[in-house]
This record gives structure tokens, sequence and C-alpha cells, in this order.
């Protein structure tokens, strides 16, 4: 069910959950995309999601700043305290990296140039990976087009200049870099995919390529088009293909002559993944077909589905601060926010067989005897019960 929409495609990132609720998000025009108004000028603006004000069906703006071009992607990290900044892989090949504190002491205006951190000359051609690490969040991966992917340490103060972290010898690959993962449990891992098939897991502590996979083989070769990591188990991975063959596949790294599981349910590329932190039996894919479904990637069952979009959905993310919600950026062009609560069995899935982790955290249970008194748990307790009469009363002689 949708919560929140508004008109724009975009290249997003929610706000880190230490920030707290309502969360903010982060959208910057996306390229390959035109604005109704077909103005060519890009933006990054915030935005306050509160799923709780059922009566704004509208996104809430509280600052934007100009970009230097349009976004591929985009994160946000907690490095330098306050909100955090945001790091924004441009399709000039530069990534911009902004204080999310500056932009939103606009106050919904425009931000000025002293928002603007740094503007690093990453890559030849268009910037397509950008992701901070997990547990060192001042180290920032990049990925580009010309093949090439670095990590930079961000210092923490603005006079002081971006560094590029020593690279790995031949870790430039022959084809584009799609996307690129820090592993979220073992900081020294990162992921890289390619335009070419390949995805390549890398480790920092000893400069080397850990393990190679091969998405597609012969007639069904396509891209690897995105990435993401399992919550908590450190070796498996999950990947999405281009149109050649649209399934996600999960591949364990200690085997990988092929992939544990296809996912298979999207007509065209897979464009977005998105693993769950809150229920890691949650995986969101979006592709090109307009579709956004959600699986159970131990067993392959599609488990629902968002309502489909004429164009191609660009983006997919679990909102990190509320259980169930995610957020799709489409070509419609749409942003939306939206609730999986209400939809574990979509046309075409399969039922799940049980709640949502987040659910059975939340645990409810209630009797009901022929006197109309209701005997229930008591709220946030598994085991404390509260008795509630539903008799009417009966008025006073």
């Amino acid at each position: 069910m949708r919560l929140k929409t508004i008109a724009s495609c975009a290249a997003f990132a929610w706000s880190p959950e230490k920030l707290g609720s309502p969360p903010l998000l982060a959208l910057a025009s996306f390229s390959g995309a035109m604005d109704d108004d077909f103005s060519n000028e890009p933006y990054m603006t915030f935005y306050v999601c509160d799923v709780t004000r059922t009566d704004e069906t509208e996104l809430r703006p509280v600052g934007r700043v100009r970009l230097p071009d349009r976004a591929c992607r985009i994160d946000w990290s907690l490095h330098m305290g306050a909100q955090g900044i945001v790091a924004v892989a441009c399709n000039n090949g530069t990534v911009a990296v902004y204080a999310v504190a500056a932009v939103l002491a606009a106050k919904g205006g425009d931000a000025g140039p002293q928002a603007l951190l740094w503007s690093l000359q990453a890559h030849q051609g268009a910037a397509h990976g950008c992701q901070f690490n997990v547990m060192q969040p001042n180290f920032l991966a990049t990925g580009g087009d010309d093949g090439k992917w670095f990590v930079w340490s961000i210092p923490a103060k603005a006079q002081d200049q971006p560094q590029r972290v020593a690279a790995i010898a031949n870790s430039a690959q022959a084809t584009a870099i799609t996307d690129i993962q820090w592993h979220p449990k073992y900081h020294h891992i990162v992921a890289t995919a390619t335009a070419g098939g390949v995805v390549c897991t890398w480790n920092l502590k000893t400069l080397s390529l850990a393990m190679k996979i091969n998405v597609g083989k012969g007639a069904a070769a396509g891209a690897a088009t995105c990435l993401a990591w399992h919550p908590t188990a450190a070796t498996t991975i999950a990947v999405g293909v281009d149109d050649a063959n649209p399934v996600v596949q999960i591949w364990d790294l200690k085997r990988v002559l092929s992939p544990e599981r296809e996912l298979k349910g999207h007509e065209r590329a897979v464009t977005g993944l998105s693993w769950s932190a809150r229920d890691t039996s949650l995986l969101a894919s979006c592709g090109a077909d307009g579709h956004t479904m959600w699986w159970d990637p131990a067993t392959g069952k599609r488990l629902g589905e968002l309502e489909a979009e004429a164009h191609g959905v660009v983006a997919v993310q679990w909102c990190p601060a509320l259980s169930g919600v995610l957020a799709t950026a489409s070509l419609e062009p749409r942003f939306c926010v939206s609730t999986a609560e209400d939809m574990r069995s979509a046309p075409g899935g399969e039922r799940a067989g049980a709640a949502p982790r987040w659910m059975q955290e939340r645990p409810c249970g209630a009797s009901v005897n022929a006197a109309l008194t209701v005997a229930s748990l008591a709220p946030g307790t598994a085991d404390q019960l509260q008795l509630t009469s539903l008799a009417p009363r009966r008025p006073a002689c």
C-alpha cells in the first residue's frame, strides 16, 4: 500500500537508523530521466517521511541543493556527526559529498555552496557505484563506467581533503562497474558487479581478489546490474541480472560453480536489490518491467508485490528505521514510500506461511468468553494478561 507519493524519479537514500524517526529521505535527480517541466537542473532534495501522518500523502521537503550533474546513485553516512554526509555519484564521473546539516539549515529553501564539502573527480564516464562502509563510515567506495573502482578516506574536518586508499593491483575491470557494495559484517571486504557479468569480491586487508563469479553462461550471459549482501550470512550475496536473463541469483561464495537459487519473476532487467536488515527472509527486487517484489531467498518463494508501474523502477530500499516500509523510484516519474505489511501475498505470489519477523517480535493474543470479557496480552509483553469487558453498560437507576 502506498503511503507517500511524489512526482520524481530519483536516486535516493534513507537517513541512517540512528537518526531516529520520522526518517529523512535524500532524493537526487536521476540520470536518464527528465522532469515534468523539462528542466535539466539537477538537485538533491531532503524530505521528512512521517508515515503516521496519514492525512498527508506527499513528502514534505526540508531543504535542497544544486548538483553538478544528474545522479546515478547516492549514499548517506553518519561520518562527521550531526546529520552526517551524503555522497552523490554523478553521470559526469564526479562524486560530490555534501553536509546534510548545511542543506537542512536552508529550512526548505536552496542551500548555498557551503553545503558542498568535496567534489571528487573519480571516474571517466558515469559513476554508478557509491557506498559508505557500514562499519567504518569514513570510507567511501566508488565505481564507474571506466571499469575502475576506488576507496576514499573521508576526513573528519571539511578543511582537509579526502585521500584515495592504495588500490589493489589489477583490480580494474574490462567493462563498466555497475554496483559496489561493502560487506555488512567484515569492513575489509567489498564486492563489485560489472556490465560483463562478473562479480568480484575483494579483500582490502590482503589487497587481493578473494572470489570471482560469472552470472551467466553461454546464451544466458548478461550484465550483473546490482548487488545485495545478506545482512547476517557472511558468504551469501544476491545479484541482479539484466534483460538477457532477468533473475535474482543467490550465491554462496563457498560454492561458486553455480548459484544456489534463481528467483524468477521479472520480465526485464533487475535494476535494484535491497535485503531487509530487520527481517533477513525478505529480499526486495525491482525491475525495468515496472515491478517491485519481495522474496524469501531461502525458499525462492515470491511473497509479495507492489502495485506495478507503467515504466521501469530504477531503485528500491527498505527503510532502516521502520519495519515493513520500503521506497521505490520509477521512470513514471514517481517516487513512492509503501508498506509491505498487508501485501505478503500478491497476485502471482505465494503465501509466506509465517508472519514477518518484526511482527513476531510484537506478540499478541486474545480470547473472549460468553460474558464478553476479553483476555489479551498486555501491550509490549508476551506473558502478562489484561481483561477488558465488551458488555454494554447498564444505565444507572
